[in-house]
C-alpha cells in the first residue's frame, strides 16, 4: 500500500513539473532581457514569490497582515519582472 502511494506521489511530481515547466517558460518568454537563462530564473522567482504569497495571505486572519503580505509580494514581484 505504502509503495503504491509513493508510486503514485513520483508521478503526481512528474507532471506537475511538466506543467509549471510550461508556465515557466510562457512567463520567461514575457520577460524583459536577452539571455534566457536570466528570463527563466526571474520566472521562477515571480512564480515562488506570488504562489508563496498567496499561501501566506490567505493563511492569516487579520485583513490588515493578508494586504500587508500581498502589498510586500506585489512589490517583490515587480522586481522579480525587472531586468537586471
Amino acid at each position: 500500500m505504502r509503495r503504491r502511494r509513493l508510486a503514485r506521489a513520483g508521478a503526481a511530481k512528474t507532471v506537475f513539473e511538466a506543467e509549471i515547466e510550461g508556465v515557466v517558460n510562457a512567463v520567461a518568454d514575457g520577460l524583459p532581457g536577452r539571455l534566457p537563462k536570466d528570463r527563466r530564473a526571474r520566472a521562477w522567482a515571480l512564480l515562488s514569490i506570488l504562489s508563496g504569497g498567496v499561501t501566506m495571505a490567505r493563511a492569516v486572519a487579520d485583513k490588515d497582515v493578508s494586504a500587508a503580505i500581498a502589498s510586500a509580494c506585489r512589490a517583490a514581484a515587480l522586481k522579480a519582472c525587472a531586468e537586471t
